[in-house]
């Protein structure tokens, strides 16, 4: 035997159980107040606190999924350090008296200087380019036969070097430089101008020719021995002959998370490693990514790899300059900044070199011919040390961890309604028991069936 009821006085019964049993503060006003205008005033205040929970839980749950971060800079302080590379390019490290005084080869050079605008179209049919070997490719060992890349003396902590061993020749895109300690095996424990690096170059500044810039002297970078020192936006310090020059680095660690945050803006960094297991580095992603160009554009490589064999004089000039405005060519590469990464800020400062007194004693014990104009011509004394043994840290952190964003939403519930996960699983019993009655309704067409026994 059954009983057939209406439903609502089971619907009615679960609001009365609900309303006097929840944690929700102010939610038993609405079932035992009396007093309409009373249970007015806690149905706006119940709705208003509702809105307002309903807004923040929404603003700070998209906060969240925008991935904000924040940046800590401090300071690492170590009793040692590892030297950075020392990148050193001559301005014009053409040769002048390895170039064979003719129009032909004078209007070569000149298509690939500053004044390139004023050459003529080269004839290439001329049997003389072809005598000059124009058409070969060119090796390590013979590009730099046309180029003046010299040092004098290399000195650490004033202790002369071997420079076979702690110094070796790049070709970047600007012609042969010379990079000092490239494998970072130089450490040091002292600071201060005295110590550290001491650089001797002569520039050999009477043997100008044609070259990247109208001026005379170096240019250097203070790189990480990892980085390639090109392709990489460090600062670059510009030195004319005739000076001495201090260079107080002070070394910058970077450290930023990897996709979904941003590093920068809206730029990704990556932080994985390569196919051969070495680790990324945007440079030498922009490297290879050039000499790929290079090499399906015009069959060799130009000056951007350490590769034996690059372009010819012919290629040089009839296929480098045309896509010079590298610029648009490494837009289209897919290299994104490494998520961790160093940087070398310097503090520059220069004196007149030599002195006065000091040319007379370079004449005296050096030698007696040379007077104090060739040292300011072709001199330049590079000294590059740490001012601190410490490293400036920036790195980035999540703005919210999965506990802070669940105790955010957790103090925001009993800000407003007094909720905590006790009663959010009353209310989602509530909910959970009304629609099961609901259910059962549909089914018997608004009425239960309780079955009796007999």
């Amino acid at each position: 035997m059954s009983v057939i009821v209406e439903q609502n006085d089971n619907v009615l019964s679960l609001w009365k159980d609900f309303s006097q049993s929840t944690g929700f503060h102010g939610i038993n006003k609405l079932s035992h107040s009396t007093n309409k205008l009373r249970l007015v005033i806690w149905s706006i205040i119940l709705l208003a606190c509702t809105t307002f929970l309903a807004i923040f839980v929404t603003t700070q749950i998209i906060d969240y999924y925008n991935y904000p971060v924040n940046t800590n800079m401090y300071t690492e302080t170590h009793s040692e350090m590892q030297f950075p590379a020392v990148t050193i390019c001559n301005l014009n490290s053409l040769k002048r008296n390895s170039i064979l005084n003719d129009t032909r080869m004078e209007n070569h050079y000149l298509k690939l200087s500053l004044l390139e605008f004023y050459a003529t179209p080269s004839n290439w049919s001329d049997p003389f380019f072809k005598e000059q070997n124009f058409f070969e490719n060119r090796t390590l060992t013979t590009v730099l036969k046309d180029h003046k890349i010299r040092s004098q003396v290399w000195e650490f902590h004033g202790r002369d070097l071997d420079a076979k061993e702690y110094v070796s020749f790049f070709i970047l895109r600007s012609g042969p430089c010379l990079t000092f300690d490239p494998n970072g095996q130089i450490t040091t424990d002292i600071t201060g101008s005295k110590f550290n690096l001491n650089a001797w170059i002569n520039i050999d500044a009477e043997n100008d020719y044609f070259g990247e810039s109208f001026g005379t002297g170096i240019k250097f970078k203070i790189h990480d021995p990892n980085e390639y020192p090109d392709f990489d936006g460090i600062s670059e310090y510009y030195v004319e002959p005739g000076r001495e020059i201090s260079a107080a680095i002070t070394k910058n660690k970077f450290e930023y998370l990897s996709k979904p945050y941003k590093a920068m803006a809206n730029n990704y960094c990556r932080d994985k490693r390569n196919s051969d297991g070495t680790d990324y580095y945007s440079t030498h992603c922009f490297k290879d990514c050039f000499a790929r160009h290079m090499l399906t554009s015009c069959g060799c490589v130009d000056f951007t790899t350490n590769n034996t064999l690059y372009c010819s004089k012919f290629d040089v000039e009839n296929c480098t300059k045309d896509i010079d405005a590298t610029a648009r060519l490494l837009k289209s590469c897919d290299c994104p900044m490494s998520c961790k990464f160093t940087r070398y800020d310097a503090r520059i400062s220069s004196t007149l070199f030599p002195s006065e007194f000091y040319a007379e004693i370079f004449k005296r014990y050096f030698s007696p011919d040379l007077d104090i104009n060739y040292y300011r011509k072709n001199y330049i004394n590079l000294r590059i040390y740490f001012d601190q043994l410490k490293t400036v840290v920036s790195k980035q952190t999540p703005k919210y961890s999965a506990g802070e964003m669940f105790a955010n939403l957790g103090g925001m519930m009993g800000l407003f309604l007094g909720a905590s996960i006790v009663t959010m699983t009353e209310l989602g019993e509530f909910v959970f028991s009304n629609l099961w009655l609901f259910i059962t309704r549909f089914k018997t067409g608004g009425k239960t069936v309780i079955p009796i026994k007999t």
